[in-house]
């Protein structure tokens, strides 16, 4: 597999046999746990019928995480998958546009070199994707829209026009349950478990911890997996800055925790 790198260094184009994978990022190395989640989100996937999966839940719940996850997982089904930032229509726009430059497809009327209405890119990938995927047997063309928000004409525009080839699937994460209420299935993500909390914590801190305390981290951030995470990455922080044989365990940060009385403050 071969990948090419903005100057960003995010990561845009992964080749995998004669598979396209457009934007998409690995899951994170300590994904945990939501096995449960990725076959229902596999089950949605398989019979939803011209209608898009839309996956749902609060904000730090691990919905984009959960959907890299499923394409890292279904690679070999996947011909052709493209990512794409929703949290405006400007950034969808800027997608398309991304992804028509790199499949050599034009994003401009060719009589006046005028940019294209984002219709007109959408429907001039279709047409690409539509010769290339001829010569496959399985799979779809996967288009993957992140964090979207708020239900905008070009979004709803842009599902309609994909759902005109018979082989597009449509994913969207977003903390609102009723985007395309009557066009979508809506598979929910919640906190994790209490088993899947813990597995994190202690696959992630790299010095063997009390399992009690373990626990009462877990419970104390209300299984939250972006609170869990942000507490671990600070006690990871505090063993990295702390003199040789100074100790910081959770022991220590529940005990500033609780002096403190709200989440410690880690940037991610």
């Amino acid at each position: 597999m071969a990948d090419s790198y903005s100057e960003s260094g995010f990561d845009l184009i992964s080749f995998f046999n004669q598979q396209i994978c457009y934007g998409v990022k690995d899951p994170v190395e300590s994904f945990i746990g939501r096995k449960r989640k990725l076959w229902e989100l596999e089950g949605l996937i398989q019979n939803c019928m011209q209608s898009a999966v839309v996956i749902s839940g609060l904000g730090g719940m691990g919905k984009s995480e959960l959907l890299k996850k499923y394409i890292s997982v279904n690679k070999s089904k996947i011909p052709i998958c493209q990512w794409v930032n929703g949290e405006s229509a400007e950034t969808l726009r800027s997608s398309f546009e991304q992804f028509a430059a790199f499949i050599n497809v034009a994003a401009t009327d060719e009589r006046d070199g005028r940019p294209l209405e984002l219709l007109g890119i959408v429907n001039n990938i279709l047409i690409h994707v539509k010769k290339e995927m001829i010569a496959i047997d399985k799979g779809n063309y996967t288009v993957m829209i992140d964090k979207v928000e708020n239900q905008y004409d070009d979004l709803m525009k842009v599902v309609k026009q994909l759902f005109s080839y018979p082989r597009s699937t449509v994913i969207i994460t977003s903390r609102r349950r009723d985007l395309l209420l009557e066009e979508s299935e809506i598979l929910e993500l919640s906190e994790w478990t209490e088993k899947e909390a813990m597995e994190y914590v202690t696959r992630s801190l790299n010095r063997q911890q009390k399992l009690s305390d373990v626990k009462i981290l877990c419970k104390t951030l209300k299984f939250h997996p972006l609170s869990i995470s942000q507490a671990v990455d600070y006690i990871l922080h505090q063993q990295r800055i702390l003199p040789d044989g100074q100790v910081y365990d959770i022991e220590n940060y529940l005990a500033e925790h609780q002096f403190k009385g709200k989440l410690l403050p880690f940037p991610l």
